[in-house]
């Protein structure tokens, strides 16, 4: 089955489900205060988040959400769009692009949770590609938001994101700092939360810097905060570890036996943690073969957790030489952090030479003056970022002062408005006067005339008979005309009437031809299931698909065109990969091909080459093409190719058939609305028109090959770059 098959089959089951859970709005009675039909849609997309099939549903619920105004809606299926890029690999490009969309609609909306679940979800993928400046840059960023908008949740988050940031660098001190902010500031700001992953990232903390004693109060304060027996087991593998590095091993036991009889014991879950624990319970048990294979493999993989059991290991059974050698080459590998087991056992610290504690101590202050270089970098860092924001402000200053000065000059052209207008009112009186007295003359002079003027009135009483008589007469011919108007403007309205109702019967006819026969092939279904074999029930359902497509495809046209009439017409542009566009649209018509005909693409265009425009109306007007190509093409083939025209920006999408052809006088025919060539074959006469409107929105055009006499060949030209 090809791609293109399984998306428009996936598209159908989102079709079945818009239908059945979209008849009608109902009130919003879900957490996220959406439409109760597309919550349940956003509940099937939730789960399918990592597929496909959760990705077109979440763009169904979008449109649909935008069509009835639905905010919630909109913006909560948008993070399925995140998520789903978020789980797929090497997808850094898309992450960004669709948490940027999010961010800004959720500032657009002013629905700040969806900021922040934007800009987590972007921290924690740089981080799991190792882009920790990224990732800090985002951090900081979502701070600033909070803290200017007094958002207590986003400021809260920004500690956690900081805090796994500077885990994941291995900056541990810094880290446990900002996870205990987290906790405090909840605390202090009565935020509800469950702490238990967060005590347990203080623990892992503390287990990589060696320092167990701290971690066994962070389990008492965790044992606290603990909401489940799943949470508790997580702290209490923690404890374990902690016991038996300190050396109280009677404790361990105790808590181990905890441990074995709980039912997350099998999860996979706390990798080095628990295979630790395992291995701590083999050296109670004196599986010491066991115990010296597991050192052994940990050392090749992870240095730290390898050499730490040695210790653990030597110090249990008493070989503190060996445990003094292992230690070493611990401190060696992790300096400081490394310490604690020596501290906290006098024995092996007996054991060590002067010359052992002389190298160690030279290796202790070789690693403090590297600490003292780290933090000189990172002074330098603050200082950086200081003057960083020196600048920005000083930026900040000068747009003030450029706006300030944009008023002062509105503010000035305003008064000059002002002066021109009065001295406009000024010279309007004067020339009022002007006039005034002008009238007061012509008055005089209208009564010395008045006497030479009642001697020609009779004159003037001919003359005006004589124009009423031909003012009559243009009057007649006139009306004579506005009702010849008239009549040509009816005939135009009775054959406009006329070619909607013939529209609308063809229509009738279009959708009655589909839906009997889907209802008729599924009453065979229902009936005669049992009594059909496996080929038959394929072919009737076969039949189904096919019928159910045509009538999706009337209604789309019918759809688009009132989108067109209504203004509603949007472009959305993209970056799109012009082969992978052209291919995936080849196979989303495939199965409509008749036997016999070859359907195959060719390019002159490298694999790579791409274009910004709107990837969903540009194979929209492939797909109306190369349907069109299919419903006249009995034999031969059809072609789709693509190239660049010469000495301009602009690429050709070319669609040439083997089929029945069109007549050259009927070819400026095709493009008309509600146009059909041959009334027996199923269509709604609107693709060609639509496809010519989509052209003309992407700043591009469709037109017929008027010299190709093998069958038809159109070309679709739209600029790459917008």
């Amino acid at each position: 089955m090809g791609k293109g098959l399984q998306q428009h089959i996936v598209r159908a089951i989102v079709t079945v489900f818009f239908i059945i859970y979209t008849v009608a709005l109902s009130a919003q009675n879900n957490q996220y205060r959406m439409d109760d039909g597309l919550f349940k849609l956003y509940e099937k997309a939730y789960k399918e988040r990592k597929t496909l099939a959760g990705k077109i549903l979440a763009d169904t619920i979008i449109e649909r959400a935008k069509a009835i105004g639905d905010r919630n809606g909109e913006i909560t299926a948008m993070t399925i769009l995140l998520l789903y890029n978020y789980y797929q690999e090497d997808n850094m490009p898309a992450v960004e692009r669709e948490a940027k969309k999010l961010m800004d609609k959720a500032t657009a909306y002013e629905k700040w949770t969806y900021y922040y679940f934007a800009a987590a979800n972007l921290t924690n993928y740089y981080i799991r590609e190792k882009r920790y400046l990224e990732a800090y840059t985002i951090a900081l960023e979502q701070r600033k938001i909070a803290e200017k908008n007094n958002h207590l949740i986003g400021i809260r988050d920004s500690y956690y994101s900081l805090a796994t940031i500077q885990q994941y660098r291995g900056e541990y001190a810094r880290a446990i700092d900002n996870y205990r902010e987290y906790i405090k500031y909840s605390k202090d700001h009565n935020i509800p939360s469950n702490f238990t992953d967060t005590y347990a990232n203080i623990c892992n903390c503390l287990r990589k810097t060696q320092s167990f004693r701290e971690t066994l109060q962070e389990v008492k304060e965790a044992w606290a905060e603990c909401k489940s027996d799943y949470n508790r087991f997580d702290i209490k593998l923690q404890e374990c570890y902690a016991l038996f590095m300190l050396g109280r091993y009677d404790d361990f036991r105790k808590e181990y036996n905890y441990l074995k009889q709980h039912e997350a014991y099998d999860r996979d879950l706390h990798g080095d943690v628990k295979e630790a624990v395992e291995t701590f319970k083999k050296m109670l048990d004196g599986k010491d073969q066991e115990v010296l294979e597991t050192i052994k493999r940990l050392k090749e993989e992870s240095e730290l957790e390898g050499y730490r059991l040695a210790v653990a290991y030597y110090k249990y059974k008493g070989d503190y030489a060996k445990a003094v050698k292992n230690q070493w080459m611990l401190i060696d590998v992790y300096g400081d952090y490394a310490g604690e087991l020596v501290q906290n056992d006098d024995r092996i610290v007996k054991n060590m030479s002067n010359i052992q504690q002389h190298e160690r101590e030279v290796q202790q202050m070789d690693y403090q003056n590297t600490q003292l270089a780290m933090a000189n970098a990172q002074l330098s860092l603050n200082k950086s970022t200081l003057e960083l924001n020196k600048s920005q402000d000083n930026a900040q200053l000068a747009q003030l002062q450029a706006d300030r000065n944009k008023l002062n000059y509105q503010n000035q052209q305003l008064e000059s408005q002002r002066l021109q207008n009065k001295l406009e009112q000024e010279n309007k009186t004067r020339q009022a006067e002007a006039e005034q007295y002008r009238l007061k003359k012509e008055g005089m002079a209208l009564c010395l005339t008045f006497v030479v003027l009642i001697a020609i009135s009779f004159t003037l009483y001919a003359i005006i008979r004589w124009r009423h008589g031909r003012q009559l007469k243009q009057g007649i011919r006139k009306l004579r005309e506005s009702i010849s108007l008239l009549n040509t403007a009816k005939l135009r309205a009775s054959e406009s009437e006329l070619t909607k109702t013939r529209f609308i019967q063809n229509m009738s006819h279009e959708i009655r031809t589909p839906l009997n026969a889907i209802v008729g092939f599924s009453n065979v279904l229902v009936t005669m299931g049992n009594e059909l074999s496996e080929a038959e029930s394929q072919e009737l359902t076969q039949y189904i698909t096919t019928n159910s497509e045509l009538l999706t495809t009337l209604v789309n046209d019918i759809l688009d065109l009132t989108n067109l009439q209504s203004g509603n017409y949007v472009m959305t542009k993209e970056i799109v990969k012009v082969n992978e566009l052209c291919r995936e649209t080849m196979e989303t018509v495939r199965h409509r091909l008749a036997g016999g005909v070859t359907l195959t693409f060719e390019t002159e265009l490298n694999e790579d080459f791409e274009a910004v425009t709107d990837r969903k109306r540009v194979q929209q007007v492939l797909i109306n093409l190369l349907t069109n190509a299919e419903k006249n093409t009995e034999k031969g083939s059809i072609i789709l190719s693509c190239k660049k025209i010469e000495n301009t920006d602009m690429i050709s999408f070319i669609v040439t058939d083997t089929g029945i052809g069109i007549p050259v006088e009927r070819m400026d025919e095709i493009f008309k609305r509600y146009k059909k060539l041959d009334d027996k074959k199923q269509g709604s006469g609107l693709g060609l028109d639509i496809c010519r409107t989509i052209a003309k929105k992407l700043n591009g055009e469709i037109n017929i090959d008027r010299q190709y006499t093998n069958g038809a060949r159109f070309y679709f030209n739209i600029p790459y770059n917008a």
